[in-house]
């Protein structure tokens, strides 16, 4: 039997997010029990923080509760962070600077993601901005650097062009939320080119296969909000396509199912946006059937629930997808990515209820309702309320145009 930290990190990858999220905080009660009798020495915070951020992840996942997420990424940072302004190698291990500068870049990462999601995409640009900068200067750095041991050199060397393209994708998204779309399409131009340029050198490759086809999939999102659904389609087929190689490859990785149900989603959309209703209703099945697989395999996963209720509300199911939906829209302090995946719920909701005027207004009522409550919260992301698909039933609506026009105003 392993580590709390490595079963963790097997559970993870198997699916299994509760085992995970469990093995997660044992390790984290040991990793904090080693800090205090180590004395806070750099080995010991490092440990805590590899394991904050292991279990910031899985949080997502079991508990979907995004702020505690933000809170796990943003106390992993502040650990690493304290390694290098306050060293201590108490047990006689120093940590290299360098090699901590490269996990505090993914640290930063982290929270900046997490802070988009919660609905504040200009706070989220200076995490993204920050882990480029430490990735652009450990290139220059990492080369000459004696402390690195040859090995860890190799290691982050290897995955810096990686990294860095990474961190422009993120601030490229970032631009397209901040209104400067054609900052967005460059950036996503350039990083696609050489995200396939090194997955097809490296065939055997599926991580690097993997995010190249992730990065298809958003691309396909900027394109469908800036060019329309012919500019999208070619990125969104080759998201599906990857993803599907990727899960005959191995049909035990959840992710890669995920992300197949994902993709199905996103052309689902897309067809709706090019007036093909019977097209879409096929994706949005292929969508449906993938997470309610992957809902059996973890009950327990709330973040696997709430995508299988938006594909639910697309296929026609809105009884079952309300259901969900008034589940987590009466959790305790719900944070803002849930109120708005309730409100994209809602919105398909009324939209699929087309015998029942009723209901279909109680629907849409609830919609703006969990909408109103993510604004009192300040999200702020405006260009996604303008953009998103799922939230097209609700466009005519005078107090949705309002609620938008209060996120806008927010920035």
């Amino acid at each position: 039997m392993g580590s709390p930290s490595y079963m963790g990190s097997l559970f993870a990858q198997l699916g299994g997010t509760a085992e995970a999220y469990e093995q997660y905080k044992r390790a984290e009660v040991i990793a904090r029990e080693r800090v205090r009798v180590k004395e806070g020495s750099d080995a010991s915070r490092s440990n805590l923080a590899a394991i904050l951020r292991s279990l910031g992840q899985t949080t997502q996942e079991v508990s979907r509760d995004m702020r505690v997420a933000q809170q796990l990424y943003e106390e992993a940072l502040q650990v690493r962070q304290s390694i290098l302004d306050h060293p201590f190698a108490g047990d006689g291990t120093a940590a290299v600077p360098d090699i901590v500068r490269y996990e505090l870049s993914e640290d930063h990462t982290r929270v900046g993601a997490t802070i988009y999601r919660l609905g504040d995409p200009a706070r989220a640009l200076q995490h993204f901005q920050r882990a480029f900068d430490l990735r652009r200067a450990l290139r220059e750095s990492l080369p000459t650097n004696s402390d690195v041991t040859e090995t860890d050199r190799r290691r982050i060397l290897g995955a810096l062009p990686i990294d860095i393209a990474r961190s422009r994708l993120s601030m490229g998204e970032l631009s397209f939320r901040l209104r400067d779309p054609a900052k967005a399409l460059e950036t996503y131009h350039e990083v696609t080119e050489t995200y396939d340029n090194s997955a097809a050198k490296s065939p055997g490759n599926t991580r690097l296969k993997h995010e190249a086809g992730r990065i298809h999939g958003n691309y396909g999102d900027i394109k469908l909000h800036t060019d329309g659904p012919a500019g999208a389609l070619s990125h969104y087929e080759r998201c599906r396509d990857v993803m599907k190689e990727l899960n005959e490859y191995d049909a035990n990785e959840s992710g890669y199912k995920r992300d197949l149900g994902l993709a199905h989603y996103r052309l689902g959309n897309h067809s709706l946006r090019s007036n093909d209703p019977a097209a879409a209703a096929e994706h949005f099945r292929a969508s449906l059937e993938i997470r309610e697989a992957l809902v059996a395999l973890d009950k327990s996963n709330d973040r696997r629930q709430m995508e299988l209720m938006l594909a639910l509300a697309h296929c026609g199911d809105h009884a079952r997808a309300a259901v969900i939906a008034e589940k987590y829209r009466g959790t305790e302090s719900p944070d803002n990515e849930l109120l708005i995946d309730v409100t994209r719920c809602f919105a398909q909701c009324s939209a699929a209820a087309t015998s029942d005027a009723a209901l279909r207004q109680d629907y849409a009522d609830k919609a703006i309702a969990a909408l109103s409550a993510a604004i009192a919260q300040r999200y702020r992301d405006s260009v996604f309320l303008e953009f998103e698909p799922d939230l097209d039933p609700l466009r005519e609506r005078d107090d949705f145009k309002l609620l938008v026009d209060s996120a806008r105003a927010a920035n």
